[in-house]
């Protein structure tokens, strides 16, 4: 079998566009992500080009608006019990495109209004390379992500299965990674300039124009705690996964996060499928030199809440 992707924006002219001719999903490429946000359905558009799109570490960048709204509700209620009247900073952790940070900022601002927030991942930019017959897309860092050769687009972190799809393999092995390293040769020679694109959904960029109180930034979760001071809050969601780090890794996390709280801060973290689905999460309060748990409307997945809590608990 072959499988297309979605390489040029006129491709996003229909939703069923996305529907492969052998059945399955097209994936759109994420080059076109800034400009898809522009289209009369840009935000539907940005959720599906993010949906199987991962940076060079492999954690997927899949995201929906309104996606812990429930479970948002609960913490809020937890935080203002907590810290009302206080000014507080809270830090979001490996937000994706902060569309979900969005939403947590305009609902938690109207009863905490002396807030700040900062949303941040670890790569919430790319690079794009572009002539006449390819786009090449790479992470500042260098490391190639995409390759996008109409009518194919070549996800070069996570690739399609050789046996289903041996005739896609040999076009980007022979065609497209070629032709890719031959422009980004010319780039490097200054023949060609790349195009930066945000990856932050357009609601969070202006917010974040409009509102000193809401910032966007870069953070590796497995580097040192920012030196900007302490938060009274961390939340991570949908990215402490066993898939994603390993458990030494996860251990570094929640020592990382536990140095960057206050006494008695709170670490929020949760996980789900899908918009609107049951989120397995909790909040977790810093006490002394570790986590206690500080919620008791939902549980965090088993294995992550060893992790936080550690041995002694």
């Amino acid at each position: 079998m072959i499988k297309t992707g979605l390489a040029r924006l006129e491709d996003l002219s229909t939703r069923s566009a996305l529907k492969g001719l052998f059945g399955g999903r097209r994936q759109p490429s994420i080059a076109l992500y800034e400009d898809a946000l522009g289209l009369p359905d840009g935000n539907w558009w940005a959720e599906e080009i993010l949906k199987n799109f991962s940076d060079a570490r492999g954690v997927y960048k899949r995201t929906q608006s309104n996606r812990f709204a429930d479970f948002d509700r609960d913490v809020i209620d937890l935080i203002h019990g907590r810290f009302a009247g206080q000014a507080i900073r809270l830090h979001d952790v490996g937000s994706s495109d902060a569309r979900t940070s969005y939403d947590f900022m305009k609902a938690i601002v109207d009863i905490m209004p002396n807030i700040t927030m900062i949303a941040s991942d670890r790569c919430n930019s790319i690079f794009v390379y572009q002539n006449d017959e390819i786009t090449v897309t790479v992470e500042p860092s260098g490391s190639l992500l995409e390759i996008a050769k109409p009518p194919f687009v070549f996800s070069m972190i996570s690739h399609e299965n050789f046996g289903l799809y041996p005739i896609n393999f040999l076009i980007r092995e022979l065609i497209a990674r070629p032709a890719a390293k031959k422009l980004l040769r010319a780039a490097r020679g200054g023949h060609l300039k790349a195009r930066r694109i945000p990856l932050v959904c357009k609601s969070a960029l202006e917010l974040a124009r409009t509102d000193g109180r809401f910032q966007i930034t870069e953070y590796d979760l497995l580097a040192p705690p920012r030196r900007d001071g302490y938060f009274h809050v961390v939340r991570a969601m949908n990215i402490l996964n066993p898939c994603y780090f390993s458990e030494p890794q996860l251990h570094t996390i929640t020592a990382t996060v536990l140095r960057s709280l206050t006494e008695g801060g709170l670490f929020v973290v949760g996980s789900n499928q899908d918009a609107g689905s049951p989120v397995a999460g909790a909040v977790y309060s810093r006490h002394h030199h570790g986590f206690q748990r500080a919620s008791n409307f939902r549980w965090a997945p088993p294995a992550i809440e060893a992790t936080i809590l550690g041995p002694a608990n």
